[in-house]
C-alpha cells in the first residue's frame, strides 16, 4: 500500500514551496484538548499516480511536541469504485522518524513519529486510505501546530522528498490545556558558572519561579520529578546560549507533595526539592 500526497508543501521553518497534485485531502483532528489525554486524528490520503504492482506499506509521519507519544493506529483502505482493499494496524517505524528529520528538521520542542502500516498492497489504479493515529497528549499547556507527511516510496524518503512522491500537511492547530504552564524568560546576564536556585516561592501555589544559569551554550533538560525518582514532566530540553534563565511553573494537574526539579547540561547535574500545595 502506498500513501502519498502532491500538493503543497509547506513546514512550520517555512522551508520552500513545492506545488504538486494534493493527495492529502483531509486532516481532521480535535482544535482542543486535554493535557495528558488521548486524541484521535485521522488523515485521508488519496494515491492516484500509477498503479501499484509492489506491495509497499504505508508510510505517515507526526510532527508533535517532544512530550508527545505514539499510542496506537489503524487504517482502512479502498479502491476508487468503493469497494474495500484491506485494512490493519499502524505501528511505529522509527527509520521512518529518523528520515522525516532529515528532510524536514522540526523546530525546537518537536519531534517527528514514524509511522507504517502493518500490510502492503497491489491496486490497479487510484485508492484513498484513512489512517486513523491515536497520540498521548503531553503535559504542557499551549498552542501547537501538527504536522503529517506521506510517501508513495516507502525505501527512501530522502532520494524522493523533492519530487512527486511525498508531500506535507502542517501547521494544523491545536490548543492543550490543564496541564502545565511554563513560561521561559532570559534576564540576559551571563554567569561565569552552571547553577541551579531554590524555587521561589516555596511552598508554592499556583506557581513558581526556577532559575539557572549557562556559563556557555549548552544542551539543557530541566525536569521535574515525584518524590520516588520518577520524571514526570520536563521545562527545558533542548539548546540554549550562555545567560541566566528564569522557568515559571504552574502546575494545575499535580496532587500537593514533595517534588524534585534536576538540571542537567553536560557534566553538570543538581537537583532540589519544592513543595506543592493546593
Amino acid at each position: 500500500m502506498n500513501w502519498k500526497r502532491l500538493g503543497t508543501t509547506l513546514t512550520i521553518l517555512l522551508l520552500p514551496l513545492l506545488l504538486t497534485h494534493c493527495l492529502i485531502t483531509q486532516v481532521q483532528q480535535p482544535a482542543t484538548a486535554t493535557a495528558n489525554s488521548n486524541i484521535t486524528v485521522t488523515v485521508t490520503i488519496k494515491d492516484d499516480i500509477v498503479p501499484e504492482t509492489n506491495p509497499n506499506k504505508g508510510v505517515l509521519c507526526v510532527l508533535v511536541p517532544t512530550d508527545w507519544s505514539f499510542v496506537s493506529g489503524t487504517y482502512s483502505a479502498q479502491l476508487d469504485n468503493g469497494s474495500a482493499l484491506g485494512n490493519g494496524t499502524i505501528v511505529l517505524a522509527t527509520n521512518w522518524a529518523d528520515s522525516a528529520t532529515h528532510v524536514l528538521p522540526p523546530p525546537a520542542g518537536y519531534k517527528w513519529i514514524g509511522l507504517l502500516s502493518s500490510t502492503g498492497y497491489t491496486y490497479p489504479d487510484t485508492i484513498f486510505v484513512d489512517a486513523s493515529v491515536v497520540l498521548k497528549v503531553g503535559a504542557k499547556n499551549g498552542q501547537y501546530n501538527l504536522g503529517y507527511l506521506t510517501t508513495k516510496n516507502s525505501t527512501d524518503l530522502i532520494a524522493h522528498f523533492a519530487d512527486f512522491w511525498s508531500d506535507t500537511a502542517m501547521n494544523n492547530k491545536i490548543t492543550v490545556t490543564g496541564g502545565t504552564s511554563v513560561e521561559e524568560k532570559s534576564l540576559g546576564r551571563i554567569p561565569d558558572s552552571y547553577g541551579l536556585s531554590q524555587n521561589y516561592p516555596n511552598p508554592f501555589n499556583p506557581s513558581t519561579a526556577i532559575r539557572f544559569e549557562l556559563k556557555e551554550r549548552s544542551a539543557v533538560r530541566l525536569s521535574i520529578f515525584d518524590i520516588t525518582g520518577r520524571e514526570i514532566e520536563t521545562l527545558v530540553d533542548g539548546l540554549r546560549e550562555a545567560g541566566s534563565y528564569e522557568v515559571s511553573f504552574a502546575p494545575e494537574h499535580l496532587a500537593s507533595g514533595v517534588y524534585l526539579y534536576r538540571l542537567k547540561t553536560g557534566d553538570f547535574v543538581t537537583t532540589l526539592k519544592m513543595v506543592y500545595s493546593k
